[in-house]
């Protein structure tokens, strides 16, 4: 082996070991942080339907744009011939109703256009015109966090936190314990060479808390959807739910809702006015094509009676 083979295989076992003595349990957490964070994130992405849109406007792009920039600008760039929906800025003073006189238009390829706020039309994603992201980022956590503390409560009812046994019998019972969390059958000699005697446990003595973390987390993932302005049933209580309470939640999740779908639409009445050739209308998103296909293909046996 040659002198530049040589370093390169110790740096690559030296990276091997590095990667080896990153915690297990902080990778858990950042992949149960990441699950959760992109699981919001499509959801977000997926909650409104546009139509009329421009063929070349990319609604993924546009709704990724808004949860995590808070807006879009939507205008017609003549050296294209084509209109456009992409990232932007404020720029420039604003005006008395604090909406601004200029916009920076921009995009992950090195796109750049300055506008007046009379060439295009801004969509933004709430009335505080801010992204989504941050929030989701919160809420992320907090779902990542209960699961985390559901899989250490779970360990804590099926081992225990402390062995002590006798150096002589250390690496027989780190076996033993591997078996035992790995759910494998147990076996002992019985030749003198292990003395359960000698085992000393100390418990954690933790409570079984799991049904009460996944009510918090049902709780959470409530409080979410009502954030998205989706329906749910943010009534935790087991008897029987009173239509008041239903109603007053149905009220909570349509005042989220038409917080973001507002916005939506209030930028679809610009474009229309702007761009009087267009009719681009936002409204929440629903699976139509699967209702009209099950209608379709729905057969009532009572009127096929006596049909060949």
């Amino acid at each position: 082996m040659g002198f530049m083979e040589d370093v390169d295989a110790k740096a690559g076992e030296k990276q091997f070991r590095k990667r080896n003595n990153v915690w297990q349990s902080a990778e858990m957490n950042n992949l149960q942080y990441r699950m959760y964070y992109e699981m919001l994130e499509q959801m977000a992405c997926s909650i409104y339907r546009w139509e009329g849109l421009p063929p070349e406007i990319d609604q993924r792009f546009l709704e990724l744009t808004l949860f995590n920039r808070g807006m879009s600008l939507f205008f017609y760039d003549e050296d294209y011939n084509a209109f456009f929906s992409t990232m932007g800025a404020p720029s420039g003073q604003i005006n008395m109703y604090m909406n601004p006189t200029k916009y920076l238009a921009y995009g992950p390829n090195g796109f750049y256009k300055r506008l007046d706020a009379t060439d295009c039309v801004p969509i933004w994603n709430n009335y505080l015109r801010r992204p989504d992201i941050n929030a989701m980022r919160i809420y992320a956590r907090r779902l990542a966090d209960i699961d985390r503390t559901i899989d250490v409560n779970l360990m804590s009812q099926k081992m225990p936190i402390f062995v002590m046994v006798p150096e002589s019998q250390r690496l027989t019972t780190q076996n033993l314990m591997k078996q035992y969390t790995g759910n494998e059958p147990i076996t002992i000699g019985v030749d003198g060479m292990f003395d359960p005697n000698m085992m000393t446990y100390l418990n954690s003595g933790a409570p079984f808390i799991t049904p009460e973390l996944l009510k918090a987390k049902q709780t959470i993932w409530s409080e979410i959807m009502t954030y998205f302005g989706i329906e749910n049933t943010n009534v935790s209580k087991a008897e029987r739910v009173q239509s008041a309470e239903v109603e007053a939640n149905n009220g909570q999740i349509e005042a989220c809702r038409l917080i973001r779908l507002n916005c939506r639409r209030e930028a679809c009445k610009m474009i229309n006015r702007r761009y009087t050739e267009m009719q681009v209308w936002c409204d929440m998103n629903k699976d139509i094509s699967s209702e009209n296909y099950n209608m379709l293909v729905s057969v009532n046996p009572d009127e096929d009676e006596g049909v060949l």
